[in-house]
């Protein structure tokens, strides 16, 4: 590695709190890299311990499953000398993680590539492969409840493997994933597990937990037809709980769309997981790169870019996150992704900011939902909803359907399968440079009231009405 791109990351990670600018800048020089130690808490007597809660080796107090913060500091302090991912600053911070874990495996981990096995090709994404491999030794540590407070290792866990593109060097955009990553771990954001390097392709990637149901739409296109209403919401909700953490932690995603939601499926039980995931692009809400601050480059899927983006007259912020998530709710809500059967051309960002939007055609969806959809599409940023707010609404209204008490259901119905839709040759869903001019100012979707015909209508009548929809959705694109 250059030295110029050691000295532009030097600066990366000398906060571990704070988020730190990267910048292309041959001016940026290293500052003192130290990191507080950890110090062991101190008491005036044993009284004041309980032994119950307290390590038999250190005497400190353990925090949950018996996990003594003190001698898991030491130990994985005193295995520093045994690894290193041959990057001084990235030592550092996968250090730093490690010292300062407030909860168990509450860090970050360096891996070796020979530490995987199976290791198989899944997917090409807008700016990174992805693979499914085997982690030989797994990630999870279990106390063995005795004296000693031992751990072990589990067993064999499969994981995804995700690789930058051209990310022979440690590279800005690596380094800005993992730090959002490490700062969003709290549970609806797809875990990552650590870091490792592919010799053979000379690649950094990052280890994160492997989704087993693939993405969200994909993962429509075959259950779509078999999903209640309860459990799209429960999606939902969780969407909306990874997209507030990552807000919490006053970051922006900037690419969220269904590519990058993934699902996991208990095979217990079969409950599904869902999280979100790419964090690529998430940046904090007052910074950006400073190339992208200055061109504003449009990157992503076209049908869930705000229109104030496409027209770059706005920078990323947590409301052109709640436009992509007003597209999520129509895409859970019909099984299949906006816009499917156009161009995403300059054409279709013209017509979005002229207000364009998908149409409504399920049947019998509860009003608020709806609303809510609409108040996310907005066309003025400040009048769309906070993401605490849309989290509230959907969580209200998932456990009134849960406990049987929602006024107007769902009607579940058997619709085409997304495998069986026929996509528009260019309607593009990966992530992608999208940089027009002269796009017109926005102007809003249409009114609620617009759609009042789907919650007083008969059955008979709404099945009408939506078979018309479709057939219209399907000439429309045949003749784009």
């Amino acid at each position: 590695m250059s030295s110029i791109i050691t000295d532009n990351l030097s600066s990366t990670f000398h906060s571990p709190i704070s988020w730190s600018i990267y910048t292309e800048s041959p001016e940026s020089s290293p500052t003192n890299n130290k990191f507080p130690s950890y110090s062991p808490i101190q008491y005036s007597s044993e009284e004041e311990i309980d032994v119950d809660y307290s390590c038999p080796k250190c005497r400190n107090p353990r925090i949950n499953d018996r996990w003594c913060k003190h001698c898991e500091s030491k130990r994985l302090s005193e295995d520093f000398q045994n690894w290193t991912s041959n990057n001084e600053i990235l030592d550092e911070f996968i250090r730093d993680t490690q010292r300062n874990a407030a909860k168990k495996q509450d860090y970050l981990v360096w891996i070796d590539f020979n530490k995987f096995e199976d290791v198989t090709y899944l997917a090409r994404g807008g700016f990174s492969d992805v693979h499914y491999a085997v982690w030989v030794e797994g990630p999870e540590r279990k106390l063995v409840h005795d004296k000693d407070g031992k751990w072990n290792v589990q067993a064999k866990t499969p994981v995804a493997l995700k690789c930058l593109h051209n990310s022979e060097n440690l590279t800005i955009e690596f380094l800005n994933e993992l730090k959002a990553h490490y700062k969003c771990r709290n549970g609806s954001v797809l875990r990552c597990y650590g870091i490792t390097y592919n010799k053979n392709t000379k690649n950094y990637m990052l280890v994160m937990k492997y989704a087993n149901g693939g993405d969200l739409r994909h993962y429509l296109s075959h259950n779509d037809s078999i999903l209640t209403w309860g459990q799209k919401l429960l999606m939902l909700k969780e969407i909306a709980l990874g997209l507030e953490e990552i807000h919490s932690m006053k970051l922006i995603h900037r690419d969220l769309h269904s590519g990058n939601i993934l699902q996991n499926i208990t095979k217990s039980d079969g409950i599904i997981k869902t999280f979100v995931t790419d964090l690529g692009l998430c940046r904090p809400v007052d910074q950006t790169l400073k190339n992208i601050s200055k061109k504003r480059d449009v990157y992503g899927v076209m049908p869930y870019i705000a229109p104030e983006i496409l027209r770059r007259t706005h920078d990323y912020s947590e409301a052109s996150d709640i436009y992509s998530f007003g597209m999520i709710m129509w895409e859970i809500l019909h099984g299949k992704p906006p816009f499917y059967n156009i161009p995403h051309d300059v054409n279709l960002a013209i017509k979005i900011c002229e207000g364009l939007r998908p149409k409504i055609g399920k049947k019998r969806v509860p009003r608020w939902y709806i609303g809510l959809m609409i108040e996310c599409w907005n066309k003025d940023p400040l009048r769309r909803p906070d993401i605490i707010e849309v989290r509230k609404i959907i969580a209200n209204n998932y456990l009134n359907e849960k406990h049987g008490i929602t006024n107007l259901p769902y009607k579940v119905r058997k619709v085409k399968r997304l495998s069986q839709i026929t996509s528009h040759p260019e309607a593009v869903f990966t992530s992608r440079l999208l940089n027009y001019s002269n796009l017109p100012q926005p102007l809003d979707a249409p009114d609620i009231s617009e759609y009042s015909s789907y919650y007083s209508s008969s059955d008979e009548e709404q099945d009408e009405e939506e078979n018309k929809i479709e057939e219209n959705e399907e000439n429309e694109g045949n003749l784009m």
